[in-house]
């Protein structure tokens, strides 16, 4: 699968900091900045590379599926790591996503070129 498959036929394309609010927030969840957060973290280790290096990858107009890409990680590698990322995020006691909202979620984050306000990479306590 690859992200654009998910994303329909615009792809990545428009894919930006407003994906990451309304719709895409759940009520009780972590919200937008923590499940992208915790997908950075993972693919970062998946790249094995630091959290900040991704991030700036992504200051320079990449995507992270343009990132994997560019390490030999396939994208059915990249959505599942993504997916169980934004999964393992989710408050405890939360509703989780189901599969198609969650496979939604998982390719935008991918297919994103930036990062919302507010995201930290600090270690959570």
């Amino acid at each position: 699968m690859n992200v654009s498959g998910v994303m329909g036929a615009g792809g990545a394309a428009g894919v930006g900091a407003a994906t990451w609010s309304g719709a895409s927030r759940r009520s009780g969840g972590s919200g937008a900045v923590g499940r992208m957060q915790s997908a950075i973290t993972s693919v970062a280790q998946l790249l094995n590379m630091q959290p900040s290096q991704l991030v700036s990858r992504l200051g320079t107009g990449q995507s992270l599926a343009s990132v994997a890409t560019s390490q030999g990680i396939s994208q059915d590698t990249l959505l599942s790591t993504v997916e169980k990322a934004v999964s393992g995020s989710a408050k405890q006691g939360a509703t989780p996503l189901s599969g198609d909202a969650l496979r939604l979620v998982a390719a935008r984050i991918a297919a994103s070129t930036s990062v919302p306000a507010g995201l930290s990479l600090r270690t959570r306590a």
